[in-house]
């Protein structure tokens, strides 16, 4: 069998960026690039990825990798070896949200509580040594950060996966993940590795459209902070729809 390439996919508005954090990363040397050039026309993002998807996968080998990433992010460590190891049915990234149960004594019951999981450095000088194998503990999470996903050509080959289009430039691969999880039972996990993304400071408008539609359309409730994961999935349970209700019906009374 012939070795796996890995793939990295990257819409491109800022070159000067996109050379420093990607095309001159020495560990992406062996990788196979692909930038989209967005300098001059603001293709949305999902549409860049989907025709990667729709012209260019079924021409790679079912055994690589695909990662989709940001011009600001960069890797700061080796990873092509590790990916390897990865079970190639679910999804991974850098960051994530995991939802636990805890008992929350102001309510005096156990609600869902969100957490975010992995770092990113906005400084690439920031990062410690790079871990040891034996403490590179996957870490399953109900949504990544679009910032950087990673996933194998077979698995999207397989089930046909795509961005959503609604999503132009925001919280696509958040979507991804629901998506695939809620039709295929695909799961998500954070892989610890160093790297550095230098995210934006300031949103335009587009981003809270795409935030609104995106809580609408999967019932999202909480919000974490950019730079992590925008948002997690409210649990479908009778304490949560009671809460709900509870929590509508004491706003309109105090309006």
């Amino acid at each position: 069998m012939s070795k796996s390439k890995t793939h990295v996919v990257t819409v491109v508005s800022d070159f000067e960026l996109y050379e420093k954090c990607v095309k001159s990363n020495p560990y992406l040397k062996d990788c196979v690039l692909t930038a989209y050039d967005n300098s001059r026309e603001a293709i949305s993002i999902v549409q860049r990825y989907n025709d990667f998807i729709e012209n260019h996968l079924r021409k790679i080998s079912p055994h690589d990798w695909i990662i989709f990433c940001n011009q600001e992010f960069g890797f700061l460590e080796d990873f092509k070896e590790l990916l390897n190891t990865l079970a190639p049915n679910s999804i991974y990234g850098i960051m994530g949200a995991e939802i636990k149960r805890k008992f929350s004594w102001r309510r005096f019951r156990f609600c869902d509580k969100l957490f975010k999981i992995g770092k990113v450095f906005d400084d690439p000088g920031q990062a410690p040594p790079p871990r040891f194998r034996r403490q590179r503990k996957l870490k399953q999470v109900e949504t990544l950060d679009s910032c950087c996903m990673m996933v194998n050509a077979e698995l999207l080959q397989d089930f046909s996966l795509s961005f959503n289009e609604k999503l132009p430039f925001y919280f696509y691969v958040e979507e991804f993940c629901l998506a695939a999880f809620y039709k295929y039972k695909i799961k998500s996990y954070v892989l610890p590795l160093n790297a550095f993304y230098a995210c934006p400071r300031e949103f335009p408008p587009e981003y809270f459209e795409s935030r609104d539609y995106l809580k609408a359309e999967y019932h999202l409730r909480n919000f974490a902070s950019y730079g992590t994961v925008e948002l997690h999935p409210t649990r479908y349970s009778l304490d949560n729809m009671v809460e709900t209700v509870v929590e509508t019906v004491v706003g309109i009374y105090r309006n």
